[in-house]
């Protein structure tokens, strides 16, 4: 019997408030922005009177840090004079230079002399990229993540994943949080992304990685088809991940759906990564018009592709989706305010089908939302098992800030064949190793 083994080693990124920490003034970044003026150096600026900065790089949750003022280097003007450690202006210290009062850099160099600085703009380091996964490798270990902040415990996390060697690392979306539809801001907070010392850490490590996206990469909270920038976005997505210029996704294909089989005869495991976002309809009416029996969570393209990649055979198939694909439908809101109820007919006859009348799941976004496409998707992969297509299939799933391991028995059919089970990790947090044996 062959084993394989399905690490889920997420992050628990939960936000906490800190004190900031002391720092050393290598660890401020070279300049920064508060209220209307920039500063090459540190301030004191509503921080009783103890001179900071923002930094490179979080701390403990942490964006900015109290520095210590030994640590701060000297400043020049652009005749070469020294600039005063400190300069004091209305109230203000500050090492260093600033705009304020004046269009570019400036310091004190004597009591009442002042000359703007010599400021010379770092050149940004070159971004790590990502590692793609080889279809030759073989998958013995799978890391998964998502909801990706420079807070909390994410260093702690990262470490960890770095420390166990993944053969693959899943990410399942929420890889940022930007919630825009400014595409520089976007690429700004991917490239602030790859900037970050850990995750430069896991990039250095070459774990090879795959990704989708959910409503925080992709466009807004809890966002599907009707956003603006999809397109746009799309390409941010393709340049943080490195993808290849030849992959469909590049090339005509609408949406970050991605699959890949690795591993030698015998020992593959097929990954298939869902877009639940591009081509989803609103799940309540403040997210745009409902569409009732007509709404979809993959799109019509989408459901082919997932299809054909269903009936390739491999050992195990690994289903990687944005939000949660097994609880069943929340029951503490009245069923008629899901976009997808319509008359209820067929609403109400997927629940059945699944003997999920009197089950009540998670109240955050999943898939039971469009109760019709979730049974589908199970159905579908039903059959695959029940042809011999895999002998196991997990559900990996991110965007709920908590982890689980669920199973879902799904009902026997006339269609689809015999009663199958299928998994669904879930994760927020670190968890042991899942040993799948057939």
């Amino acid at each position: 019997m062959k084993k394989y083994l399905l690490s889920a080693l997420t992050g628990l990124l939960v936000s906490q408030v800190h004190a900031a920490p002391e720092v050393h003034y290598e660890q401020c970044k070279t300049s920064f922005e508060y209220l209307g003026a920039s500063y090459f150096g540190t301030t004191n600026k509503n921080n009783s009177g103890g001179q900071w900065c923002y930094l490179k790089s979080a701390i403990e949750g942490s964006t900015w840090g109290n520095v210590r003022v030994e640590t701060i280097p000297e400043f020049k003007t652009v005749t070469g004079k020294r600039c005063l450690s400190p300069s004091n202006y209305q109230g203000e210290a500050f090492y260093g230079c600033t705009t304020k009062a004046h269009t570019a850099p400036w310091c004190y160099v004597g009591e009442s002399a002042w000359e703007e600085c010599e400021i010379e703009e770092p050149q940004p380091e070159p971004l790590l990229s990502h590692t793609m996964v080889s279809e030759n490798s073989t998958l013995k270990r799978i890391a998964v993540g998502s909801c990706f902040k420079t807070q909390g415990d994410m260093p702690a996390a990262m470490s960890r994943v770095v420390s166990q060697s993944p053969d693959l690392f899943l990410w399942m979306g929420d890889n940022i949080y930007a919630d825009t539809t400014d595409m520089n801001y976007m690429r700004q907070k991917y490239d602030d992304k790859k900037r970050n010392a850990e995750y430069q850490k896991f990039l250095s490590a070459n774990i090879p990685v795959m990704a989708t996206w959910d409503d925080h990469d992709f466009g807004s909270n809890n966002d599907g088809k009707h956003y603006p920038k999809r397109v746009e976005s799309q390409l941010e997505f393709l340049r943080h991940f490195d993808i290849p210029a030849d992959d469909p996704r590049y090339n005509g294909q609408e949406g970050v759906y991605s699959a890949k089989i690795v591993g030698p005869q015998g020992q593959t495991t097929h990954v298939i990564n869902l877009d639940a976002r591009y081509f989803r309809s609103p799940t309540f009416s403040n997210y745009g018009t409902c569409e009732g029996d007509s709404s979809t969570m993959l799109g019509e393209k989408q459901w082919q592709w997932l299809q054909d990649e269903l009936n390739k055979p491999s050992e195990i198939k690994v289903i990687s989706s944005g939000i949660q694909v097994l609880p069943p439908l929340n029951l503490g809101r009245n069923k008629s305010t899901y976009c997808a109820y319509g008359n209820g007919e067929k609403f109400t006859q997927a629940m059945a089908s699944l003997n999920e009348q009197t089950m009540s799941g998670t109240s955050y976004e999943s898939w039971a939302e469009i109760p019709q496409e979730r049974e589908k998707l199970l159905r579908m992969v039903q059959k695959s098992l029940n042809d011999g297509k895999t002998k196991a299939v997990i559900f990996v799933s991110g965007d709920q800030h908590w982890g689980e391991l669920l199973e879902k028995r799904i009902p026997a059919s006339n269609q689809f064949g015999k009663e199958a089970r299928v998994y669904e990790n879930h994760g927020f947090w670190l968890w042991p190793k899942l040993a799948l044996s057939y």
